[in-house]
This record gives C-alpha cells, sequence and structure tokens, in this order.
C-alpha cells in the first residue's frame, strides 16, 4: 500500500494547528481508493499536537510535539475496534493503548495483535490515552479520569471532575 507523508519542523511549532486544518482540508470528506478512506470530520484527529510546559514564573518554556496518527498497513488498533476509534493510539512498551465510543480503553500488542485487556468505563473515551510508566491516564465523557495499570487493565485510581458540564475528550 502506498503512503503519503507529511513532514513537520517540531523546532518551529507554536501550535496554529495549520497542520491539522491541512490535513482536515485534504482528507474530510474525500476518499482516495488505495491510500486512505476519508477522515472523520469530528472525533480522531489524524495529527494530535501535544505540549510540554517547563519552568515557572516568570521563565516558562513551552514546547509543541505534534503527534501523527502512522497509518499502520496493519493497524492493531483499528483491527480491534473497527470504526468507534476516535482517540488518538498511543504506543509505548509494544503496546498501542486507545479508547474507543464503545466507552473502554484497550491495550493491543503491536506484534502480534492480540489483545492484552480492555477496561470499561462509564463514556465514550475520545482524548488520547497517556501511557506513562506503568500507568496509563484516560478521560472519559463520564467526567472521570482514569489511571489504569499498564500491564493488567486494573484501575489503579479515578478521579471525578465535577457535576457540571460534561467533559470534552
Amino acid at each position: 500500500m502506498k503512503k503519503w507523508n507529511m513532514i513537520i519542523d517540531v523546532a518551529e511549532c507554536t501550535n496554529c494547528q495549520l497542520c491539522t486544518l491541512a490535513t482536515m482540508d485534504e482528507y474530510v470528506g474525500n476518499d482516495w481508493p488505495g491510500y486512505t478512506k476519508p477522515m472523520p470530520k469530528h472525533g480522531h484527529k489524524w495529527i494530535n499536537i501535544l505540549q510540554k510546559e517547563r519552568g515557572q514564573v516568570p521563565m516558562i518554556d513551552i514546547a509543541y510535539v505534534p503527534t501523527l496518527c502512522n497509518h499502520c498497513d496493519d493497524a492493531p488498533c483499528m483491527e480491534k475496534a473497527g470504526d468507534a476509534i476516535k482517540s488518538t493510539p498511543a504506543v509505548e512498551s509494544n503496546r498501542v493503548y486507545f479508547g474507543c465510543d464503545d466507552q473502554k480503553v484497550y491495550a493491543v500488542d503491536v506484534n502480534t495483535h492480540n489483545l492484552i485487556w480492555s477496561f470499561p468505563t462509564g463514556g465514550w473515551v475520545r482524548a488520547s490515552v497517556a501511557p506513562s510508566g506503568q500507568t496509563v491516564y484516560a478521560a472519559s465523557v463520564d467526567q472521570k479520569l482514569y489511571a489504569l495499570d499498564a500491564a493488567t487493565g486494573i484501575k489503579k485510581w479515578e478521579f471525578a471532575a465535577g457535576s457540571g458540564d460534561p467533559c470534552r475528550a
């Protein structure tokens, strides 16, 4: 399968979101047989810009890192969840972690494509999950942030965000 690539100079990234807009302009509602299916208008984005803040007031440095969905030829995230994926998958330690509209967080082995675990939340998981060491963090539209054991998917703790408007994951 042929692939197109976008090159982004991360040293120049200012979080302007123009790369995201260019990708959406090219792929939302456009089917390119042999290359890609249309990108959904809402939910899953093929480019996610991460932000890292360092320092303290008055000397703060903010770095932005555009992360791209690599559109694997045989993507384990798509194989397990079908059309339900709206979050950007995150890969760490030969595992891909992602959330779905079926109200679950998944861990799939990158090499074998086998499901390692899934964890049920109380709502859609549309924000990117964040693996960090032995913990995977996931926010759900049920207004909770979950901390899950990266190896087993067992809940370590959860944080309820409040009773106001639902979190926009």
